[in-house]
């Protein structure tokens, strides 16, 4: 069970093929799922259940591979059967640590990536979704993509230095070092005296750092999304109110795959002429930017030809012709959506104080998407994507 001066033992060896295993389906399958089309909801679905999986395994390799690292440090390393060959046995050993550090951060970069973002392929299983210091935001999310894709590609260079050393020693010096880590084969007759466990915590050291350094500079130099809510400068009809855009916000939640993904539109304007004594001579007419959505994991899917067709259709307009008072501070509107191409009634209602001439104003509603031709065609069940369309408006306008 375990390891000796002359073969890693059997613990060894089968956290050793387990990660080889795993490693060698998730490559593949990472590149299958991205090219994978999600144009209707049975494509949707296999899609997103080839993620879930490959984000599943990746985090079962994570596991394995602390658990391989831990008893690596805690065991006798067999003897290098080279020792004189000072530089290559060097570069094994940097190999070595260098392709365990990948392994680590290769998983953690892309659970910090689904951290960051909402409504794509859960993790299943015990695995957690969210991490507590890893905001909800695309600027984040992209950093650790790119990370996540830098150190996959360290991985696949330490992987193919790894095979090619190990090759070099099956064919070339035709010794033991393979059979090492072959359960029942035992190691080399000859093993030289000394083993090679020294400096060897220093070297895993240096190698988690020197992967950690290349994915620190990824996640620095990622382009970034803008994740500041803010609408344009509002128009303001005499009498009316002048939109304060840093403390107002348009938005949205859906349900993709049973998850709740939030999301919220960053550029619009608003026209406003209300008076709380008059509602029902309400004259409100608020133009939203589709193209600036922002939807966590799902933002360029949401802005698609399939769903809100952002290229067609730029932009939404929500008008008010009237309001009622139904109690306290609290009116409903009644007002019209014009959405993809198509007009329907929406009612909001919503909650209004004013305070030394700003008004404080939370407002909720829901709509149908498919009442506007919404995902009606690619997605016409809600299996995938829901239905319902929860809408939240925040806002806070002085009167002029």
């Amino acid at each position: 069970m375990l390891n000796t001066r002359e073969t890693y033992g059997l613990v060894a060896q089968a956290l050793h093929w387990a990660t080889a295993a795993l490693i060698l389906v998730l490559i593949p399958m990472g590149v299958i799922m991205h090219n994978l089309p999600d144009l209707t909801e049975a494509q949707a679905s296999a899609k997103f259940e080839l993620y879930s999986l490959h984000k599943t395994l990746g985090m079962s390799v994570l596991i394995i591979a602390v658990l391989r690292i831990l008893w690596t440090l805690t065991q006798t390393h067999p003897a290098p059967l080279h020792p004189d060959r000072r530089l290559e046995t060097l570069a094994a050993k940097t190999v070595h640590w260098t392709l365990y550090a990948s392994i680590i951060l290769m998983p953690v970069t892309g659970w910090l990536h689904h951290a960051a973002l909402d409504g794509f392929a859960p993790i299943w299983g015990p695995f957690p979704q969210s991490v507590d210091f890893v905001p909800k935001s695309p600027l984040w999310a992209d950093r650790f993509g790119a990370a996540h894709v830098t150190v996959a590609i360290m991985l696949g260079v330490s992987i193919a230095l790894h095979v090619a050393g190990a090759l070099k020693h099956a064919i070339i010096d035709r010794d033991g070092t393979l059979r090492r880590m072959v359960p029942g084969q035992g190691g080399p007759d000859d093993v030289p005296a000394g083993h090679s466990r020294d400096g060897a915590i220093a070297i895993v050291l240096a190698a988690l750092a020197v992967v950690a350094a290349l994915a620190g500079a990824a996640v620095m130099t990622a382009p970034m999304q803008n994740d500041v809510q803010t609408a344009t400068d509002s128009e303001t009809p005499v009498g009316g109110w002048q939109v304060d855009p840093e403390n107002s916000r348009i938005e949205i939640t859906v349900t993709q795959s049973g998850t709740a993904v939030q999301g919220s539109f960053t550029v619009w304007t608003a026209a406003i002429l209300f008076d709380p004594d008059a509602p029902e001579a309400a004259d409100i007419t608020v133009t939203i930017d589709t193209g600036s959505l922002s939807l966590g994991g799902v933002t360029d899917r949401a802005k698609s030809p399939e769903f809100l067709d952002a290229a067609m259709f730029p932009q939404a307009t929500y008008t008010i012709s009237s309001a009622t008072r139904t109690g306290d501070g609290q009116f409903e509107a009644q007002g019209d959506l014009t959405l993809h191409g198509v007009t329907a009634p929406l009612p909001l209602a919503f909650d209004l104080r004013i305070e030394d001439d700003r008004a404080f104003v939370t407002g909720t509603t829901q709509l149908n998407r498919v009442d506007y031709g919404v995902g009606a065609e690619a997605f016409p069940n809600d299996s995938i994507v829901a239905f319902p369309v929860d809408i939240r408006i925040t806002l806070q306008a002085d009167r002029q």
